[in-house]
């Protein structure tokens, strides 16, 4: 009998194109949603969600053409891609980033808002810098920058986002706007 596990492993270039749909279509419709004019800092503080979504579910499908390409081809992909995979990964959750620092520091607090992005951005690139010196080149290498770019850009990002909407729930609730509070 198979597991859950092995049923996804069968079928992960579905799993990337429904994941990559996902993240597309919900950065599709904030930007949509994001373009009607609205004084809440949460409205204006849209666009690096819609960003976030069109680059990740951008970076999914990526994956997905590649594993394609594997399949078919029955090799490996370019190495020259490495790069251009984690570049637009890292883009993505530093407009999540951008995101959660906008909710919580208001989208007119530029000086602290940049401060808080480029401290994020800092860590990430001393990081990278380390995690690159440190293996060998090849697909240890590509793993390592991804594992470390997921993990130093993606949990900040997803912090600060989850803080940032508790913050706009509690404004909402001031507002009177307990539906939008409880949503």
């Amino acid at each position: 009998m198979s597991t859950v596990a092995d049923f996804f492993s069968q079928h992960i270039i579905t799993v990337y194109f429904i994941y990559g749909l996902s993240f597309f279509s919900m950065g599709l419709a904030v930007a949509i949603e994001a373009g009607h004019s609205s004084e809440l800092d949460f409205a204006r503080a849209l666009k690096p969600l819609a960003a976030f979504g069109l680059l990740h579910g951008t970076h999914e499908w990526l994956e997905m053409f590649l594993l394609i390409h594997a399949h078919i081809y029955n090799e490996p992909t370019y190495t020259w891609i490495a790069p251009l995979r984690l570049i637009l990964l890292a883009a993505s959750f530093m407009m999540l980033v951008v995101f959660g620092s906008r909710l919580i520091v208001g989208v007119d607090q530029h000086k602290t808002q940049y401060t808080m992005v480029l401290i994020i951005l800092a860590v990430w690139v001393i990081g990278l810098v380390w995690v690159l010196s440190t293996q060998p080149p090849g697909l240890e290498r590509t793993i390592a920058a991804d594992v470390y770019t997921r993990y130093s850009l993606a949990i900040p990002g997803a912090v600060l986002a989850a803080w940032g909407l508790i913050l706009q729930r509690r404004k909402f609730i001031k507002l009177g706007m307990y539906g939008f509070g409880r949503d």
